[in-house]
C-alpha cells in the first residue's frame, strides 16, 4: 500500500465525520477520485455504515413496537383491575347492607348498626294503660335521639300469617354528627300504643278486629331487645294528668274519633275537653289511623 493511500484511509473516518479541515478534504477527495482501491474502502465503508444505521433503524422500531405493545398490556390489566375493584367495592357494600338489613330486621341497615340504640341503654320510666286501653309508654336514652321508628296494628288479611295478635315494635335510632347541629338534643320519648283496632279489611271486605299482645322495644339487632308491655300485664291506670295529655296527642296527630272515646270511657265532657284543647293547639292530623302508635309532644 501506497505511503499516501494509507494516509488517505486513516483519514476518512474523520472525513465521514466532517472532522477535516478544507484542504485535507480536498486532498482525500482527489485522491479517491483518481486511486480505485481506496475508493473501493471509502465505498465499503459508506455501505457499512448505512447497514448499521438501518440495522438501528429497526431494532429502535422493534423495541418501541414492543414498549407499545407492553403499555398497552399494562393499561388494559390496570382498567380491569380497577372495574373489578369497583365491583368488589359495590359488592361489599349493597352486600353490607342487605347483611345489616337481615339481622336486624329493619330498612335502616348500616345506619342501625352505627347509630342504633341498644336496649340496655333505653328505660321504662312510666308505663300506663288509658281508660281505653291503649298503652302509655315514657323511655328514657342515655343516648340523644334521632330518628324513631315504630310498627302499628294491620289488617290480619296483609299479614303472611293473617294473625289477629300482633306485636307492635318499636326502634331509636341515636343523632348522627350532621344531626347534633341541626337538631334539639332528646333524650326521653312519650309514645301511646294502641292495643286494639276494628276496620273492614280491603282484600276480603269482611270486618276484623286485632290485638297487640305486646310491645317491644328493638335495638341495633333482632336478638337485641327489651319488652315494654305484655297482653294481661298488671301496669297502673293512667291519672288525669296523663289522660288530658293523651287525648291532646290523640287530637294533634288528627284523630278525632280516638279523642271522642277516650273522654267517653272517663265520664268527662267530651266535647268541652275537646274544644279546650282545640284552642291550644292546631290538629295536624299527621296519623288518621287508630292503628298507629302516637309519639306524644314532649313540650
Amino acid at each position: 500500500m501506497k505511503k499516501e493511500c494509507a494516509i488517505v484511509q486513516d483519514m476518512l473516518v474523520l472525513y465521514e465525520d466532517d472532522c477535516l479541515q478544507e484542504e485535507s478534504r480536498k486532498m482525500v477527495e482527489d485522491h479517491i477520485a483518481e486511486c480505485q482501491e481506496c475508493r473501493w474502502v471509502y465505498e465499503a465503508s459508506e455501505k457499512m455504515q448505512d447497514i448499521q444505521v438501518q440495522t438501528q433503524t429497526e431494532s429502535d422500531l422493534q423495541i418501541q413496537k414492543s414498549a407499545s405493545q407492553i403499555m398497552k398490556k399494562i393499561k388494559r390489566r390496570t382498567t380491569l383491575k380497577a372495574v373489578i375493584g369497583i365491583v368488589l367495592i359495590v359488592a361489599v357494600i349493597i352486600g353490607g347492607h342487605v347483611f345489616c338489613n337481615h339481622i336486624t330486621d329493619s330498612e335502616w341497615g348500616y345506619s342501625e348498626m352505627l347509630y342504633g340504640i341498644a336496649s340496655g341503654d333505653v328505660e321504662v320510666t312510666q308505663l300506663y294503660q288509658l281508660s281505653g286501653g291503649d298503652i302509655y309508654c315514657i323511655l328514657k336514652s342515655s343516648k340523644s335521639i334521632g330518628i324513631q321508628s315504630m310498627t302499628g296494628l294491620k289488617d290480619p288479611a296483609e299479614l303472611s300469617d293473617q294473625n289477629e295478635e300482633q306485636t307492635l315494635e318499636y326502634r331509636m335510632r341515636g343523632r348522627t354528627f350532621w344531626e347534633t347541629v341541626s337538631e334539639p338534643e332528646i333524650k326521653q320519648s312519650t309514645i301511646i300504643f294502641p292495643v286494639r283496632l276494628e276496620g273492614i279489611s280491603e282484600e276480603t271486605k269482611q270486618e276484623y278486629t286485632c290485638y297487640a299482645k305486646q310491645v317491644v322495644f328493638y335495638g341495633k339487632t333482632m336478638s337485641d331487645k327489651k319488652v315494654i308491655w305484655n297482653e294481661g300485664q298488671d301496669i297502673a291506670k293512667a291519672p288525669d294528668e296523663i289522660e288530658y295529655r293523651a287525648i291532646r296527642a290523640y287530637l294533634e296527630n288528627g284523630n278525632v274519633e280516638k279523642a271522642y272515646a277516650e273522654c267517653e270511657s272517663l265520664g268527662w265532657d267530651s266535647a268541652k275537653i275537646i274544644a279546650e284543647i282545640g284552642k291550644q293547639t292546631s290538629q295536624g292530623g299527621m296519623y288518621e289511623d287508630a292503628g298507629v302508635p302516637i309519639l306524644v309532644n314532649e313540650k
